[in-house]
């Protein structure tokens, strides 16, 4: 079984993804700022080591001896002086050193881009690009919105929507995911990208209202509009991430593209309402 180190594995998204990856039997290393936090947060047996992203060295040593590592980070402050996506991946290049045998796994975004606008995916396109062109073998997932973002609209009983409702996307849970990279690292599969769909397109009311009545049906369904947002990403970054989001997400339309992702690694079946039990059966309720 390969060994794979963790790089942002035990957030929102990565927690799934390193269970599946230990229920299948992969023995799991993860890098973490706060070791004692990833500790009570991963599988067990997971071998926690104290590093930083900007540090190469404390990579270097977390990889040593792993067969693979998956990156699983944030694009975030795009004005700051170290990028975690980008200069996150590329630190994680520098520290494999001449190891070009180790396998290279990245979370990215569905038909990932260079747009010349939109800073999240340029980014990701750009990570992208600095793993394919490293010489080492690579996969790369594409996935498009997840369930799990639904429930970080929620604020005192009433879930947000920003803006025009977006055209209908292909959400996956978590847990479907991870089943897929799980099994691209079991079939031992190299070079590859792959786009990563649910199973049925939903607009954002539409897969909003079907999660409250699952879930909560008390939660109200509020729409505001996108111009204050506008406003404050004059003075915060972080609004400016959520404005081009809407932007994107409200003009350009999801295809299937995933056939091929599903007739290799298998096709997701987790619906909106079967995530909400989901999260009613285990109370992860998710957070950034």
């Amino acid at each position: 079984m390969k060994r794979i180190l963790l790089i942002g594995g035990y957030g929102m998204l990565g927690r799934p993804v390193a269970r599946r990856l230990a229920e299948a039997g992969f023995p799991l290393i993860a890098l973490a700022r706060r070791p004692e936090a990833a500790r009570e947060l991963l599988p067990e047996g997971t071998e926690v080591i104290e590093g930083d992203l900007r540090n190469p060295e404390s990579i270097r040593r977390a990889a040593d001896g792993a067969d693979a590592v998956y990156i699983n980070l944030a694009t975030e402050n795009h004005r700051a002086g170290f990028r975690t996506e980008l200069d996150g991946t590329k630190n994680v290049l520098k520290a494999l050193g001449g190891r070009r045998e180790v396998l290279v796994a990245k979370l990215s975004t569905l038909r990932c881009q260079r747009t010349g606008w939109w800073l999240d995916m340029d980014q990701k396109f750009e990570a992208e690009e600095a793993i394919r062109s490293s010489g080492h073998p690579y996969l790369i997932f594409r996935p498009s919105w997840f369930y799990e973002s639904l429930p970080l609209f929620v604020r005192k009983g009433t879930l947000i929507r920003f803006g025009p409702d977006f055209l209908p996307l292909y959400w996956i849970a978590g847990d479907d995911y991870a089943r897929q990279v799980t099994e691209a690292f079991r079939q031992g599969r190299r070079d590859r990208v792959y786009e990563v769909q649910g199973p049925e397109p939903l607009g954002f009311d539409e897969a909003a209202r079907r999660f409250i009545a699952a879930y909560d049906p008390s939660i109200r369904l509020r729409h505001m509009p996108l111009w204050p947002m506008r406003l404050a990403a004059m003075f915060q970054p972080q609004f400016h991430t959520l404005v081009q989001l809407s932007d994107w997400c409200s003009t350009h339309r999801e295809e299937n593209w995933s056939e091929e992702t599903w007739a290799d690694l298998g096709r997701p079946g987790m619906t909106v309402e079967d995530y909400a039990e989901y999260i009613k059966a285990t109370g992860d309720w998710p957070s950034k």
